[in-house]
């Protein structure tokens, strides 16, 4: 009979728990969710935009021991021993990043919405975000095309809902 009684009471404090926190996912934000209009007529949010393709560069670990004897194991774990080994295959994966098309469509959003921001931003400093972000979307194709060969080139952000032949980009040659 207690054993039933405590069941019941925790049952009864979870629903009474869940029922009176419905607030506290609720939460609003000072002057609502901010619309595409405030992010590209405002300067700050365009440069903080462009300020987030910084992370595409490389950080001081990025795996370059690689390609020496100079690997002491660190955080790369059993990949890294194996591309020493000899016995790193396709199916390991490529231990760097490089398949950057989320980046890629960051980037060509940017240049989709720049236009919006013209008003709002100094002409040296448009010209300067602008150069800033062809910069990163060449800088990400450097990449991909070094290990990857051809890759397509897609300097447009694409519609995941259009149909699957506009989708489907034809692969460049390295040459």
């Amino acid at each position: 009979m207690k054993l039933k009684f405590n069941i019941l009471f925790v049952l009864l404090g979870i629903i009474a728990l869940t029922i009176s926190c419905k607030k506290v996912f609720d939460v609003d934000h000072p002057g609502g969710p901010i619309t595409p209009e405030q992010e590209w007529g405002s300067p700050d949010f365009v440069k903080g935009y462009v300020t987030n393709f910084y992370n595409i560069l490389p950080s001081w670990n990025r795996n370059e021991e690689l390609a020496g004897e100079a690997y002491s194991g660190g955080s790369g774990g059993n990949g890294l021993n194996s591309f020493l080994k000899g016995t790193y295959t396709s199916q390991s994966g490529y231990p760097d990043r490089v398949w950057d098309w989320g980046r890629v469509r960051s980037i060509n959003n940017f240049f989709a919405n720049i236009d919006k921001s013209k008003s709002a931003l100094s002409d040296a400093d448009y010209k300067s975000l602008k150069g800033q972000a062809y910069f990163f979307r060449a800088y990400l194709y450097y990449r991909m095309v070094k290990v990857l060969g051809g890759v397509p080139i897609i300097t447009a952000v694409q519609d995941p809902t259009a149909d699957i032949n506009t989708l489907l980009v034809k692969r460049n040659s390295v040459t």
